[in-house]
């Protein structure tokens, strides 16, 4: 599920990514997180994982690293709960603040953002060097 949290990501989408390198990139991803003892929120069902955050605190607020709902399980809240469960253990430690970082086009993503009352803080872009490619 490491893999659907950046289904809509710049990685997942950029054609010059190839080699299985979006998937390398989210695994090294999960490592880190592991490694660093990230906080992880796992939903499921019946044993079956639906859906999963990870955060952490960072300079004074929490700040969400991954998160994604299995796609037969989107639609259903599971989304806004665990989003509601990374709330609560935030402001259980004290701090008032939860920020994130997702990609504009994600549109998906920017909804249900503000829904769970997220407001855009800056605009920074982004772009990849490709050094073996001619410019």
């Amino acid at each position: 599920m490491v893999f659907t949290s950046g289904q809509c990501s710049r990685f997942r989408q950029d054609p010059l990514l190839a080699n299985k390198e979006y998937e390398k990139l989210y695994s090294t991803w999960w490592e880190t997180i592991t490694r660093q003892k990230h906080r992880v929120i796992v939903a499921r069902k019946d044993g079956r994982l639906q859906g999963f955050i990870t955060f952490r605190l960072l300079r004074g607020r929490g700040y969400v690293d991954l998160f994604a709902v299995e796609g037969n399980s989107q639609g259903k809240g599971i989304g806004r709960l665990l989003m509601l469960k990374v709330f609560r253990e935030v402001y259980a430690s004290g701090l008032v603040q939860v920020g994130l970082s997702t990609q504009k086009a994600n549109k998906r993503a920017m909804t249900f953002y503000r829904k769970a009352g997220f407001q855009p803080m800056k605009e920074t872009l982004i772009a990849h060097w490709r050094p073996d490619v001619p410019h």
